[in-house]
């Protein structure tokens, strides 16, 4: 269990010398007032995106709800209203155990109470933060607040009627922004679209173009769905291309050139930014919109599930200068680590001067100066990094090093007292390091710049509502023991599956989750990388001296906390 000591050292950075005096400072205002320490004036003592554990040392254990992935049919056990009232949250149910979370876990009225309503099942109590219970109330839509307003809004979560927009010309939020092209007919049908997508959690949309009506498509897990909702006879591919195009301040007579905007998106309690483009198509405009919500970067714990990996990454972290690189195919979510581990980095370290460029700036945060590459005005990676460099940082962000000035630039300041995360595109540790190699890094300065490299695949995540535990075929079987993911041993045990529910749109699959490779650099590593010895030389060396967690290591943590089916962990495998 994390103790407040142990809180207030990773948080304010403290010698071992000043933690006792700290916690006396954080709880005896408190106490001298009668107020328990687990309230929220008390974690807003240490507020971090770590709250710290809200009991004493010894008594309830404190977990992360990140690390139970609590189901739809597990939250229903409990009464939204039981839940509201006294901060708690149904994590998981092991036979007739059912473990719940709770902020005030020395409330003994709230765990009678729980006993009363659940008479049928044996209770284990372990304390969570009041940051994780609220962040799953909105995810999991336990507030009226983020209820689905069926009657009202014809089965979306959010009546379309009452989305707002920042358009990029027009920073104030209207109802309706000059829609001169179109009539009332098309506003609300790309409204709907919109609020569908949210609904359904897409990552993009796509509209393209037909003989007739547009054909929309939302990116959901991964997998393009088609939105089969009726198109009215307005909404042409025409009218619908104008719509999106006023809302994201591009020209609307430019059919022949492609064009980027944004949309700022304001819909019920979230913020969203939609990265918006065009492209001339021979039946007319192809829109491709990609969804982001407005500061919603993910702890580096909702990413990063082994416990191993999780340990190297802070590691490299915690280190004054280094570089970190992430690798990955396009859309292996390198940009949603790279947030994660800025804003470990910010909150466990506020005084750092953290820089960043980027291209986009996909979500804006706060305490960190984010530059925009802009090639048209000559504002390059490389040029942006230059005058980055002169501004006295702790820590920069290159969004992606794509070119030799950039990549040499990046890790000399790595060597030099800076600490640098950024992404390139490689599918192995091993070939992250050629890929720097390729790009114009010496040997020498890779070995001397590099503390940690990560490399990232996407792979979809069961349905936690419809999983179950089977036994494999015979050959499915055979060939996670041949990718080294489970043990011979192993082959005749069940393994995880979800056949599909309402729950999850009859698809099996909920979320995605990373599967990684984590290369740390050691003493040895570096040696026999400045000596030039062959990669496949370095790569045995490293999974010998276990520097190298590959990954099917990562995969067998992944499918032994059933988040990951057997067939999705073989394809990331074999790509």
């Amino acid at each position: 269990m994390r103790r407040l000591s142990t809180q207030l050292s990773r948080t304010c950075a403290l010698d071992r010398a000043e933690l006792p005096l700290a916690e006396v400072v954080v709880t005896e205002p408190l106490r001298a007032a009668r107020e328990p320490v687990d309230t929220p004036k008390a974690q807003a003592k240490v507020a971090t995106t770590e709250q710290a554990p809200a009991l004493p040392a010894g008594t309830v254990p404190f977990v992360e709800v990140a690390d139970y992935e609590p189901s739809a049919s597990v939250l229903s056990m409990v009464p939204a209203k039981l839940i509201r009232q006294h901060r708690l949250l149904p994590l998981r149910l092991s036979g007739k155990k059912l473990t719940v979370g709770l902020v005030a876990p020395r409330n003994q009225g709230a765990v009678a109470e729980l006993k009363r309503a659940l008479q049928t099942v044996d209770l284990e109590v372990v304390a969570i933060s009041a940051d994780d219970f609220y962040h799953a109330l909105i995810q999991h839509k336990l507030d009226p607040a983020f209820a689905p307003k069926q009657a009202k809004t014809g089965g979306y979560s959010i009546n379309p009627e009452q989305l707002t927009f920042e358009t990029a010309a027009d920073t104030d939020r209207e109802q309706n922004p000059p829609a001169r092209a179109v009539g009332d007919e098309v506003i609300k049908f790309v409204n709907k679209m919109l609020v569908a997508a949210l609904d359904r959690e897409a990552s993009d949309i796509h509209v393209e173009p037909t003989s007739g009506a547009p054909r929309i498509r939302f990116r959901v897990n991964g997998v393009l769905q088609d939105w089969n909702e009726p198109v009215p006879s307005a909404a042409t591919m025409k009218t619908v291309a104008a719509r999106i195009k006023v809302l994201a301040g591009l020209d609307i007579t430019e059919r022949r050139l492609p064009q980027d905007g944004r949309i700022g998106v304001n819909a019920g309690k979230r913020e969203l930014d939609l990265r918006v483009s065009t492209l001339p198509a021979n039946r007319g405009e192809k829109i491709a919109l990609r969804i982001l919500e407005a500061g919603a970067t993910r702890k580096l714990q909702q990413i990063f599930f082994e416990d191993k990996a999780l340990s190297a990454v802070r590691r490299a972290l915690d280190r004054p200068y280094g570089g970190i690189i992430v690798g990955g195919p396009t859309g292996s979510g390198k940009t949603s680590s790279l947030y994660a581990m800025l804003n470990e980095r910010r909150s466990t370290r506020p005084d750092t001067n953290i820089l960043t460029v980027e291209d986009p700036i996909e979500y804006r945060l706060q305490g960190v100066t984010q530059v925009q590459v802009s090639a048209s005005h000559g504002l390059t990676f490389a040029r942006a990094l230059r005058s980055l460099l002169r501004q006295d940082p702790d820590a920069i962000v290159v969004g992606e090093t794509r070119d030799q000035e950039t990549a040499v630039l990046a890790l000399e300041a790595a060597m030099t007292g800076h600490l640098l995360l950024t992404s390139i595109h490689a599918n192995t540790a091993v070939a992250a390091l050629q890929r720097l190699e390729n790009l114009g890094c010496s040997r020498a300065l890779i070995a001397q710049s590099v503390a940690l490299i990560l490399v990232q695949r996407l792979v979809r995540r069961l349905c936690a509502v419809c999983r179950k535990m089977e036994p494999l075929p015979a050959a499915l079987a055979e060939a996670l023991v041949v990718r080294k993911v489970i043990d011979r041993s192993q082959a005749a045990m069940p393994m995880p599956i979800a056949l599909g529910c309402e729950a999850c749109n009859h698809t099996g699959q909920a979320g995605r989750a990373v599967v990684i490779e984590a290369l740390t650099l050691t003493d040895d590593l570096r040696n026999a990388i400045a000596a030039g010895r062959p990669l496949p030389d370095i790569e045995a060396l490293a999974l010998q001296s276990g520097a190298l967690l590959p990954f099917s290591y990562y995969a067998s943590a992944l499918l032994g906390r059933q988040l990951v089916g057997a067939t999705e962990l073989l394809g990331a495998l074999a790509e």
